[in-house]
């Protein structure tokens, strides 16, 4: 079990108040401002662990850092190549089997441009 930490509430309070799907650098910047002496290694270290008990979910976008989202619950999300913003799909893939393993959990990342991008 992690003892509590000010630097741990605090990056805790800003990921889970976000909807923005943010990097840890964009944490890290966020906090900072309340905690000047953070550094960006505590902040990926406490949003690994978030990730790791499932208190927020890590996913990637290809050739960009990794994001965090706050929301749980099944879904895909879509990057925009032009403003780099990253959406919520409501997009869920049915269980489905392949002949060498059972799908229990993926991660879609859909590319495209944004409608205020267009």
């Amino acid at each position: 079990m992690q003892r509590q930490s000010k630097q741990r509430d605090a990056i805790r309070a800003d990921i889970t108040s976000r909807y923005d799907h943010p990097t840890a650098e964009m944490v890290y910047a966020s906090v900072r401002q309340e905690h000047p002496r953070i550094s960006l290694a505590t902040v990926y270290r406490n949003l690994e662990n978030f990730a790791s008990t499932g208190e927020i979910i890590k996913f990637s976008v290809p050739g960009r850092p990794d994001r965090y989202d706050v929301t749980t619950r099944e879904h895909s999300h879509a990057h925009c190549r032009k403003c780099d913003q990253i959406f919520d799909l409501d997009v869920i893939l049915p269980s489905f089997k392949h002949n060498q393993i059972d799908i229990h959990d993926y991660q879609l990342v859909a590319t495209g441009t944004c409608h205020n991008c267009k």
